[in-house]
């Protein structure tokens, strides 16, 4: 996908980007994962002391480099179907290009 991605400069690839797949997502009514209305969260350890084990994120909204989120969990009848404390099951969103069968792919290679 870099490889295509620097040869088309298709602007379809900025949905590989995380971030920008789930505001494209919302935008269009589909749904995707939530994201906390948040600007920054501090994450504490419970015992370290003197500013140790203190850690600071500041939310993709806002400009950051963080998408935070709720722990997501496997539906009732997908859990039923795995082994207890599965991981979260996903899948892939898959998607092609009719690119390489332009004209315009056949005038860059």
């Amino acid at each position: 996908a870099s490889y295509h991605s620097g040869i088309s400069k298709s602007i379809d690839y900025e949905l590989e980007n995380k971030w920008t797949f789930l505001v494209k997502g919302k935008e269009k009514n589909i749904p995707v994962s939530e994201w906390l209305d948040l600007e920054n969260i501090v994450v504490k350890d419970k015992n370290e002391e003197g500013g140790m084990g203190i850690h600071f994120y500041k939310n993709a909204q806002s400009g950051g480099d963080w998408i935070i989120q709720e722990k997501l969990y496997n539906s009732e009848f997908i859990q039923s179907l795995l082994p207890d404390n599965a991981p979260l099951s996903t899948f892939r969103v898959m998607t092609a290009s009719r690119y390489p069968l332009s004209e315009e792919s056949k005038r860059t290679f």
